[in-house]
């Protein structure tokens, strides 16, 4: 089975000094922190990252917390087993401006977990440079996108490999990436639209860009011709046999995460607790049980694991 194809784009000058201030930084504020990232490598190791050093190992019984510095934020989470996972996302710095104020700084990072312990293996230097998405084919070829910033590890180091602004990432192997977000007009005023770039193994060109589309936010697939694309106002999108189309999609909701077990038994999640469920011939809308803003979903042996923007992750049966 082939890797998609392009297809036919679719229609004060110095001020004086400020009084003396605490040489100790704000806080950060974590009263909004919530989870935006479940992952598992069974249905009793589960993960849930989130902001503010939030990260929750679920051990088959109830969810345990480790301890992580709060200014770290993650957004994403992969793994290649129980002992090698890795959470991505920014590093919160603050530091005090000439005038006497704080100012927080945004690096991306990303986290890894041997089995033993989590510490971190990347911190970019680039302001604005937070990571949103990480998958990899093997644990020595690893691929992250996010803010201005798509990277791969090769088992040894992270390599920067472009410069994009995309939200999430889904691969069949080493030379086959999508990567889903937005794209802008040269104006800055200009409205943005979603847009699907793919990695050849060499270097990543855009895929895809749909005009009617404010921004893709979420990418899955059964197989390398049959992926599914959510994001906002509810649109849902298919890559089948190298052909794009608009899927008739029952949510208004903005569409956050999509995964799937096959492709009859796929699940997509979005805001206000939307949840859908595509049973291979059409999408039905399913209750969650929550009005949360839902951003992750994983699955495994009958249950259902979400992460929500506010809030814990929840497990519940899979219907």
């Amino acid at each position: 089975m082939e890797c998609p194809e392009f297809p036919d784009a679719p229609e004060s000058a110095n001020p004086s000094p400020p009084p003396e201030q605490d040489s100790v930084p704000p806080p950060i504020d974590c009263r909004q922190a919530g989870y935006w990232a479940i992952w598992g490598s069974s249905a009793i190791d589960v993960y849930a990252a989130g902001t503010c050093g939030q990260l929750m190992h679920f051990n088959g019984a109830d969810w345990q917390r480790i301890e992580l510095d709060d200014s770290i934020h993650l957004f994403a989470l992969w793994g290649s087993a129980h002992n090698d996972i890795f959470a991505a996302g920014e590093r919160v710095r603050q530091r005090k401006t000439s005038t006497g104020d704080w100012m927080e700084r945004r690096h991306g990072v990303i986290l890894h977990y041997n089995g033993n312990a989590w510490f971190t293996v990347f911190e970019d230097t680039a302001d604005g440079s937070a990571v949103f998405g990480i998958w990899g084919s093997a644990p020595g070829d690893v691929y992250a996108i996010g803010e201005q910033t798509a990277m791969q590890y090769n088992g040894n180091y992270w390599l920067r490999t472009d410069s994009l602004e995309k939200r999430a990432i889904w691969g069949s192997g080493p030379e086959c990436l999508l990567a889903v977000g937005r794209d802008r007009a040269i104006v800055p005023q200009g409205e943005p639209w979603g847009a699907i770039s793919k990695f050849d193994g060499t270097r990543w060109q855009v895929l895809l860009e749909d005009h009617s589309t404010r921004e893709f936010r979420g990418i899955w697939g059964a197989t390398p011709s049959d992926v599914f694309v959510v994001g906002a106002d509810g649109v849902i999108g298919r890559f089948a046999d190298e052909h794009w189309l608009k899927m008739a999609s029952p949510m208004t909701e903005s569409l956050n995460a999509v995964w799937g077990s096959a492709n009859d038994t796929v699940f997509a999640v979005g805001e206000d607790g939307a949840l859908a469920r595509f049973d291979g011939t059409r999408w039905h809308r399913q209750s969650s049980g929550t009005t949360a803003n839902l951003v992750g979903i994983w699955a495994a042996q009958g249950t259902m694991s979400t992460s929500s923007a506010v809030g814990k992750p929840t497990i519940r049966p899979r219907e």
